[in-house]
């Protein structure tokens, strides 16, 4: 099975900052691209053979409104608050009266991380600074080989 380093690198980093949410009680909403990354990313975190079982629902599902982490590819109306939106559709969110804290993910592939400055741009327009995240590539290593 050839595996693309930077889908390994993004799906590591997800799951680490999704450890750390879960960790504290953070509640977390994913904001995927489409309905296809969504139910990808659904599959991995069930997959996940690491330390810690992430529980989690995808939008529509009964159980959202108490998950600790929801996967969706809107930003719920009627689903409680979320400590942080993890961001990964190409366009920024401009809900801030609603959104605690936005995490970006920038990707280490120049032409992704060309998006990733736009995107950062838009949000400094708007008067928003999202979070940064980055991992060691040692810590990438161990995520990536406990799933």
């Amino acid at each position: 099975e050839v595996v693309d380093a930077e889908e390994v690198y993004s799906f590591a980093l997800i799951l680490e900052i999704l450890q750390q949410s879960y960790r504290i009680n953070q509640r977390v909403f994913i904001h995927c691209q489409d309905q296809e990354q969504m139910h990808y990313l659904d599959e991995l975190i069930w997959s996940y053979e690491g330390n810690h079982f992430l529980a989690h629902s995808i939008e529509g599902e009964s159980s959202c409104n108490k998950s600790p982490i929801v996967l969706g590819t809107h930003y719920p109306d009627k689903m409680g608050s979320f400590a942080m939106v993890l961001n990964l559709s190409e366009v920024p969110l401009f809900d801030f009266e609603r959104l605690q804290q936005i995490t970006e993910i920038v990707p280490s592939a120049s032409h992704e991380k060309q998006q990733a400055r736009e995107k950062f741009k838009q949000y400094a327009q708007k008067g928003f600074q999202p979070v940064f995240q980055t991992m060691k590539l040692s810590e990438i290593n161990k995520v990536a080989h406990e799933s």
